[in-house]
């Protein structure tokens, strides 16, 4: 199967888009033959139009009946296609990007459809978040219309910063580089091995669903060959706007979170919150030093291409082995504080008793202390891990670099991410504000079928090559 085959599926949603032929639909006066052609072929509006017809099709279907899924993501395929070969880069490159994206999430998808039939399906694929692929495309591809250039202003006229003498880069020390409004720092983690996934002990002692043992297994060696800087917290709202204000990348509206009570215990629930963006998120923060959430591994990895060119240095997503590797810090418990989620709030900012009485959510089992924040907290609030890295669990759940693979039975077994799985299921790591106990736990991975998806619930942090 090709690795481009499994990707992040679904699509955008809500409401067939009211748009008309785009105005660069035909050449201005003077082009060459080559751009008066590709004006001539850029008619992508009645795919766009098509797809928006499923979209608002498949999202109003609050339970798919057997089939609908095959049939719905068939005719994604079909239509996506037809996106690919009316839409050209010369015109719209950000379009055309994302043509071939839903193109291959929906054969994904296709392959995905024996474990969505399961009545015991993962979480992620219960129908509130195929349905919510659906909006997320849908608002996606207006986006593109209106922002052909987004992708590539990460870096566009970007001026590195003068840095200070080379660093010694001692393992377990602190280091920074200069971004220019603010300093972003890391710690040097030294090269090691350690034993990767979780085990029949751990699953039985926390209560682990059976699709999640399969994630995290088989548990393995990984040797880590080289020392590697990573922030020692997640990136903040105040590092993510120096960003936006000096590239002007933009990112829709629209992204994911728990509705209210009772509808968030509802699997057929919709899980799509109109409106929220990284400034507005959908959940109260109150400070620029609290993690930005509401961002997509795309929108993680931008800001690192924007860091690298400021700072001069290779500011990346770590990888899976990376980041268990440095959460860890040489524990093998299923916590690095110890393997009683109780003493975890004095680490982690989780769903405890603070968060249940303010969002009414109602999840069981939880943390029975109160970690003193209802929903993210500043980060570093709390104690680090062994090795100084605060809210490696906890707090916001992280994106990181490899492709989606359902096992570790390809490994990995050292610190390169893996890329022959499925590159558009984005891949996270760690726990957040609202996750229970058998999802903080450090061995706990997954990923979801949209390659822009994002959520009150999830940010990022990044590692420094060194």
């Amino acid at each position: 199967m090709d690795r481009r085959t499994l990707l992040t599926a679904s699509t955008a949603t809500l409401g067939v888009l009211a748009l008309g032929q785009p105005a660069f639909a035909s050449a201005p006066a003077g082009v060459g033959n080559a751009t008066a052609e590709a004006h001539r072929m850029h008619k992508p509006m009645p795919a766009i139009n098509e797809l928006n017809r499923i979209f608002k099709e498949a999202e109003a279907v609050t339970q798919w009946p057997k089939g609908y899924y095959r049939d719905v993501y068939t005719r994604i395929l079909k239509a996506s296609q037809k996106l690919i070969d009316t839409t050209s880069a010369q015109i719209n490159p950000q379009l055309a990007l994302d043509a071939g994206i839903l193109n291959r999430q929906a054969q994904a998808m296709l392959n995905e459809e024996s474990q969505f039939e399961q009545e015991k399906r993962p979480a992620q694929l219960e129908n509130r978040y195929t349905r919510v692929d659906m909006q997320l495309w849908r608002d996606r591809l207006a986006f593109d219309l209106k922002n052909p250039y987004n992708e590539q202003k990460a870096t566009a006229g970007v001026t590195a910063v003068a840095q200070s003498a080379p660093a010694a880069n001692k393992p377990l020390e602190t280091y920074s580089d200069n971004a220019g409004s603010f300093r972003v720092n890391y710690k040097v983690i030294p090269a090691g091995t350690f034993e990767m996934g979780g085990d029949q002990a751990e699953w039985e002692r926390h209560n682990v669903d059976d699709y999640r043992r399969v994630w995290e297994s088989p548990k393995h060696p990984v040797t880590i060959r080289r020392n590697f800087g990573i922030m020692p917290t997640e990136v903040t709202r105040d590092m993510f706007a120096a960003f936006v204000a000096e590239t002007g990348y933009a990112m829709p509206a629209g992204g994911v979170g728990f509705p209210a009570p009772p509808q968030s215990q509802d699997p057929n629930s919709s899980m799509y919150r109109p409106g929220v963006t990284w400034q507005n998120p959908g959940i109260p923060q109150n400070s620029g030093s609290e993690p930005v959430v509401q961002v997509s591994r795309v929108d993680a990895k931008a800001f690192a291409r924007w860091l690298s060119a400021k700072t001069g240095q290779n500011w990346r997503l770590p990888s899976e082995a990376e980041w268990e590797y440095a959460a860890r810090a040489g524990t093998t418990t299923a916590y690095y504080w110890g393997e009683d989620i109780n003493d975890g709030n004095e680490y982690a900012a989780g769903y405890d008793v603070r968060t249940d009485a303010a969002t009414g959510y109602g999840f069981k089992p939880m943390m029975e202390t109160d970690d003193g924040a209802a929903y993210t907290a500043p980060v570093a609030s709390y104690k680090p891990n062994a090795w100084g890295l605060y809210d490696m669990t906890g707090n916001a759940r992280e994106w990181v670099a490899d492709y989606w693979e359902p096992n570790l039975e390809s490994g990995p077994y050292t610190e390169q991410a893996r890329t022959s799985g499925v590159e558009e299921f984005p891949v996270l790591r760690g726990g957040a504000w609202d996750y229970m106990p058998q999802n903080l736990r450090i061995a706990y991975r997954s990923a979801y079928y949209n390659n822009y998806i994002h959520s009150n619930m999830w940010g990022f942090r990044l590692v420094r090559d060194i």
